[in-house]
């Protein structure tokens, strides 16, 4: 069960960058590629940022995925994982995950 979650949630990653890069453009350069997790939890409970980063590694590899399909990137090694930002959204708690070259 777990690793049907981990194919999910790698897989849907791997369809939203796809559509972001179709609204980008592929023109721009991805030899650097910074990521930036956005954590919207529905309490102020406090929260471990390394576990929450180790936490979207499918979603990471969903994201070399669709970059690796476009010919953008060949691994990886060029991504740089910027520190979790976790805040409170108790309407709509998500994880949002922030791509750019730069």
């Amino acid at each position: 069960m777990k690793s049907r979650h981990k194919a999910a949630h790698r897989n849907e990653a791997a369809v939203l960058t796809r559509q972001a890069l179709v609204d980008v453009g592929l023109g721009v350069d991805w030899s650097t590629v910074l990521v930036k997790p956005y954590f919207f939890y529905p309490t102020k409970r406090k929260r471990d940022r390394d576990n929450c980063s180790a936490m979207l590694k499918a979603a990471r590899d969903g994201i070399a995925d669709a970059l690796r399909e476009w010919g953008i990137i060949e691994d990886d090694d060029c991504f740089i994982p910027m520190p979790s930002s976790i805040s409170v959204d108790r309407e709509r708690p998500r994880v949002e995950i922030v791509i750019s070259n730069q």
